[in-house]
């Protein structure tokens, strides 16, 4: 499984062609998370895509309201999991890069230019973009 760290790389076409990719912040990998991600891998293996996570390594409250916030999970653990349920690569992306983004940015810009995302899940929950504008119903609809 390849690891990739938005801070301190950038590399177009890192992902090696079209992808299915989950978002989430994952600051722990729980019962739903884990499900969201097979389903991905099922979803991303039918169509013949690598699949990969999209997340941050720290909670983005942490930059948004300067508050510490738990690590429910370490990286470590993180990727070991992730791994072990078929994903094949984690973008941990560089939260200020991306908070000013209006959702439709995020999914164009980042998603569909940068990463060439193809298939795009998230849970009920997720949000992103400017202000929290976008969820898993616009997500549907922009991808």
């Amino acid at each position: 499984m390849k690891i990739f760290d938005l801070k301190e790389q950038k590399q177009k076409n890192m992902c090696d062609g079209p992808v299915c990719l989950v978002l989430g912040n994952f600051d722990g990998v729980h019962l739903g998370h884990s499900a969201l991600i097979e389903k991905a891998v099922e979803e991303g293996k039918k169509c013949g895509l690598r699949v990969g996570v999209w997340t941050f390594e720290r909670h983005p409250l942490e930059k948004l309201e300067g508050r510490n916030v738990p690590v429910l999970t370490t990286i470590e653990e993180k990727n070991r999991i992730f791994s072990r349920l078929g994903v094949d690569f984690v973008i941990y992306e560089d939260f200020t890069r991306v908070k000013d983004m209006d959702c439709r940015t995020f999914v164009s810009k980042v998603l569909v230019d940068e990463l060439d995302c193809k298939i795009a899940l998230c849970g009920f929950n997720f949000r992103f973009g400017k202000k929290g504008e976008g969820n898993a119903e616009f997500l549907k609809t922009a991808m």
